[in-house]
């Protein structure tokens, strides 16, 4: 995300980000396009065999891009 910068391209954000997961148009000539995330990750172990681990975690985000005139004006993210 740090790599989308104010007057970046469509395309660029394109090839940086893959096809987002929905665009919407917000008035006045912008449009935002929003990408999902989901990252899973499982963990686990054991120690000298007396304790076991077994950690399942998620994250997830939501990154926008705004748009005005086919260039980037604004880029943000929600965790969670």
């Amino acid at each position: 995300m740090e790599r989308v910068e104010p007057g970046a391209s469509k395309e660029f954000v394109a090839g940086l980000f893959g096809p987002p997961t929905a665009k919407a148009d917000s008035g006045e000539g912008r449009e935002v396009w929003r990408w999902y995330y989901r990252r899973s990750t499982n963990r686990t172990g054991a120690f000298l065999f007396v304790f076991a681990l077994d950690k399942h975690e998620e994250d997830t985000a939501t990154v926008f891009v705004e748009f005005a005139d086919e260039r980037v004006v604004e880029v943000w993210r929600d965790e969670g």
